[in-house]
């Protein structure tokens, strides 16, 4: 049973019937394996007999919480050690992903220092307008009161 309503299933068929040409298939299923292997980045490896090695997505390592712990103790003994981690395993390596987050933080730096200017720059020109909005009056106001004796 799929929990997607009659009038997406029946886009779906139809834009699989337009596509069958292209190869393009929608479905109601969806296989999240290679997701989750992309997730998989810290390398566990037995330092037993066994040396099984095991790819986890997390940093902690196996134990007593795995179902299979209870036969892995009983049949190899040895305990993992973590011998590989990978921030971004499958699109960058290490130093690309650090390049990368350095342009970043430089591109969001140099965004807040050019606000910044923008701002300075409209408060220079709104106190350059007061200048010259009061010396005009003081010489309207001048004017106004002067004597002029004939």
């Amino acid at each position: 049973k799929t929990h997607y309503g009659a009038r997406f299933l029946t886009i779906m068929n139809v834009i699989n019937y337009i596509c069958k040409p292209c190869k393009l298939s929608l479905s109601t299923r969806h296989d999240y394996l290679s997701e989750v292997n992309a997730m998989k980045s810290h390398e566990w490896k037995c330092n037993g007999m066994c040396s099984q090695t095991i790819y986890r997505p997390f940093t902690r390592p196996p134990g007593p919480h795995e179902k299979w712990w209870k036969r892995h103790t009983n049949e190899c003994g040895g305990k993992y050690q973590i011998i590989g981690f990978n921030k971004n395993k499958n699109n960058l390596d290490s130093n690309e992903w650090k390049e990368k987050k350095l342009l970043k933080r430089r591109e969001k730096e140099k965004k807040r220092r050019d606000k910044k200017k923008h701002r300075a720059d409209i408060l220079d020109q709104d106190s350059d307008n007061d200048k010259k909005w009061n010396k005009t009056n003081k010489r309207k106001r001048e004017n106004k009161y002067k004597i002029t004796l004939e």
